[in-house]
Parts: structure tokens; C-alpha cells; sequence
């Protein structure tokens, strides 16, 4: 259904280990922070136009 991936990162084990966002990890301890903070905008970015695309639902 979606075209991005979401990537298993280390970036993103650590946000759970460390009980913080991609943008509070400290680069020199966690790897691969700016590439999973690109990772996740590209699936959010996508997920927005999905979700605007989307017709309602009538109830």
C-alpha cells in the first residue's frame, strides 16, 4: 500500500531505551539518527497524502 519503507534502525530501538524522540538522540551515541529522522519524514509525508487522498466514509 505504501511505497516508503520503514527501515529497522538502531535510531529507532534507542527512542524506546532511551524514552526519547529521534531528535533528542545524541548522534555520537546511537547511529544512524539523521537517516532515521529522514525515514520517518518520508513515511510520514506519505502517510499525510494517503490519508488527504482518502474519500470519507459516509456513516
Amino acid at each position: 500500500m505504501l511505497e516508503t519503507e520503514f527501515h529497522e534502525r538502531e535510531a529507532f530501538r534507542a527512542m524506546f531505551a532511551f524514552n526519547e524522540t529521534l531528535e533528542h538522540l545524541d548522534a555520537s551515541e546511537v547511529a544512524n539518527v539523521p537517516k532515521a529522522v529522514a525515514n520517518a519524514e518520508a513515511l510520514m509525508r506519505e502517510v499525510i497524502a494517503t490519508l488527504n487522498a482518502t474519500e470519507p466514509v459516509a456513516t
